[in-house]
C-alpha cells in the first residue's frame, strides 16, 4: 500500500495535546499534531504520502493529552484514509530442464561428470537474499562447477534470476547400481521446483566376461561398457532378451589380448517373430572394421540354443581384439542372451596356469586335482584332457 494523506474529524473538550503515530517507527516519532473543537465537525487533513511500501499490518494512535481544566475528552466522530494498492506480481521459479539422466561412472572412477540445471525466476521475495539448492541421496550440487556440496546456496538481487546454472553429479564411492532422486530448488517466497536425476554405476567391460542380456538394466550397463548396438532392441518378455535384425550385430569393446592367446565365446539365441532360418555368426576384428567369421549357429524354433567356440589370436598381429555378434541370415529377427567371453585357465597337476577360475572362465585340467587337497572348483565349464578330478569330504565343483 502507498498511502496519500488521512483526513480525521475529531471533537474535544478542554484537550490541550493531540498527537498522530504509526506503528512504522513503533509509535516512537510525532507524525503530525492534530487540532480539534469543542464542537463536532472539526476536520484536519494529514499528509502520509511518506509511508509507502507498506505489506504487512500497519497500526495508526490518535493520542489525546493534557488539559485546560480539571477533565478533558477526546472522540474520533469520522476518519478516511487515501492511498493506492499495487498488484503485486506471484512470484514464479523454473528450472531446466526437469529431468537429467546419464550422470554415470564405471565402478571406482566416480564422481561422474556434472551436468547443467538453469535456473530462472522473478519477483522473489525478499528483494535481495538467495535460494536454497538441495541434492537428493548421492548426488551433489555447486554454483561453479568446481566446489560440490549436499546443498548450497544460489545468490540473487533485484528479486530475480535469469539463467542461473546450477550443477549436478553422482558422487564418488558408490557401488554398482541405478541412483535416482530430485535436486529442490526453494526459496524466493514461491513454491519449491524439483529436478529429476539419475545415474548409474556400472562395472567396467573387462575380459573375462559375462551379460545375460536378460533385463533393461543389463542392457544398458552393456552400452556404457562401450557395447555398440545396431538394428538391435531390448526385449522384456519371455524372461528377457536382446532382439538383433538381419544385419544387426551387437559389439563388445576392444580388448586387449596381450598374454590372451585364446577365449572361448558362447550366447543363448533362438528365433523371433517365426522361424525363417534365422542365423547368428560369431566375427572377430583386429580394427574394428574389417571382420571375418568365427563360427555360427542357424536357428529353427523359438527354443534356446547355446552357442560356443573359440576364438584363437595367434595369427593376430596386434595387440587389440573385437568381437561382435551378427545375425547374418534369415528374416524376422533372434533373441539373443547369457553372452560369454571366457578365457582359460589350466591346472597342471600342481598349479593353475591363469589363476583360479571363476563362473567366466573355463578350467582345463591336465593333471590330478582333489578338492581335499587343492580347494574347491568354481568355473564355467570343466575340461578333463588328463588325469582325474576327485571331489572329496565337503569339496564342491559348480559349473
Amino acid at each position: 500500500i502507498d498511502f496519500t494523506n488521512f483526513v480525521v474529524q475529531l471533537q474535544q473538550s478542554s484537550a490541550t495535546t493531540i498527537q498522530f503515530r504509526t506503528s512504522v517507527d513503533n509509535f516512537t516519532t510525532v507524525f503530525a499534531t492534530l487540532s480539534a473543537a469543542a464542537a463536532p465537525g472539526f476536520i484536519n487533513t494529514v499528509d502520509i504520502s511518506t509511508i509507502q511500501d507498506i505489506s504487512s499490518e500497519i497500526t495508526f494512535r490518535i493520542y489525546g493529552f493534557g488539559t485546560s481544566g480539571s477533565t478533558a475528552t477526546l472522540s474520533v466522530n469520522n476518519y478516511v484514509f487515501t492511498g493506492s494498492v499495487e498488484n503485486t506480481p506471484n512470484p514464479s521459479l523454473n528450472a531446466t530442464p526437469g529431468n537429467i539422466a546419464n550422470l554415470n561412472y564405471a565402478l571406482a572412477a566416480g564422481p561422474s561428470a556434472s551436468q547443467t540445471i538453469t535456473v530462472n525466476a522473478a519477483n522473489l521475495t525478499p528483494v535481495d537474499s538467495f535460494l536454497t539448492v538441495t541434492a537428493p541421496a548421492n548426488f551433489e550440487v555447486s554454483t561453479d562447477n568446481t566446489t560440490f556440496a549436499s546443498s548450497v546456496q544460489l545468490p540473487y538481487t533485484g528479486n530475480s534470476l535469469t539463467n542461473a546454472p546450477v550443477y549436478v553429479r553422482l558422487v564418488s564411492g558408490l557401488s554398482a547400481n541405478n541412483y535416482t532422486g530430485s535436486v529442490e530448488i526453494s526459496g524466493g517466497g514461491t513454491a519449491s521446483f524439483n529436478v529429476t536425476v539419475s545415474g548409474t554405476v556400472y562395472v567396467p567391460f573387462a575380459v573375462p566376461y559375462f551379460n545375460a542380456f536378460n533385463t533393461q538394466t543389463l542392457y544398458n550397463n552393456a552400452a556404457l561398457q562401450g557395447f555398440q548396438y545396431a538394428a538391435t532392441a531390448f526385449n522384456a518378455g519371455g524372461g528377457g532378451y536382446a532382439v538383433i535384425s538381419i544385419n544387426g550385430t551387437i559389439t563388445a569393446p576392444a580388448f586387449d589380448i596381450t598374454g590372451i592367446s585364446q577365449v572361448e565365446v558362447s550366447f543363448d539365441g533362438a528365433t523371433f517373430g517365426g522361424n525363417t532360418n534365422q542365423t547368428l555368426t560369431l566375427e572377430v576384428s583386429e580394427d574394428g572394421t574389417n571382420y571375418s567369421t568365427v563360427g555360427s549357429i542357424t536357428y529353427l524354433n523359438n527354443n534356446y540354443v547355446n552357442f560356443r567356440q573359440t576364438i584363437d589370436f595367434s595369427t593376430f598381429v596386434g595387440t587389440t581384439a573385437y568381437i561382435r555378434v551378427r545375425m547374418s541370415a534369415g528374416t524376422n529377427t533372434s533373441r539373443f542372451r547369457n553372452f560369454y567371453i571366457s578365457t582359460f585357465t589350466t591346472w597342471t597337476g600342481t598349479s593353475w596356469t591363469n589363476g583360479t577360475p571363476n563362473s567366466s572362465v573355463v578350467a582345463l585340467i591336465d593333471g590330478n586335482y582333489n578338492t581335499a587337497a587343492n580347494g574347491d572348483i568354481n568355473a564355467k565349464r570343466l575340461v578333463v584332457t588328463s588325469g582325474d578330478v576327485l571331489a572329496n569330504g565337503l569339496g564342491t565343483i559348480s559349473l
